[in-house]
């Protein structure tokens, strides 16, 4: 297997910071785009969920980032962040 046929590793961070975590709004996104991470490994699609303490974007969160592309999604609801994430998943 050639670098180019090898997996496309996906990283999902999701703020947990105080004001991204006022009332649990972002326990209720990890928990809403838990089963989609889960499903997309099933899938062979590499795909890490991870918490990040701060990820300095307070004003606009809660905040999930999505690596290798750096593609910041700003005041998430469960619904968007699984909107989203299953955009990007059907298209990586």
């Amino acid at each position: 297997m050639t670098d180019g046929d090898a997996p496309r590793k996906i990283r999902v961070v999701l703020c947990m910071g105080e004001y991204c975590n006022l009332g649990r709004r972002a326990e209720a996104i990890y928990q809403a785009v838990a089963p989609l991470i889960r499903a997309a490994n099933e899938d062979d699609m590499p795909v890490k969920l991870e918490t990040a303490r701060c990820l300095s974007m307070c004003a606009v969160g809660p905040n999930l980032v999505i690596y290798p592309d750096d593609l910041v999604l700003n005041k998430q609801t469960p619904a968007s962040a699984v909107e989203a994430l299953e955009r990007y998943l059907a298209q990586a």
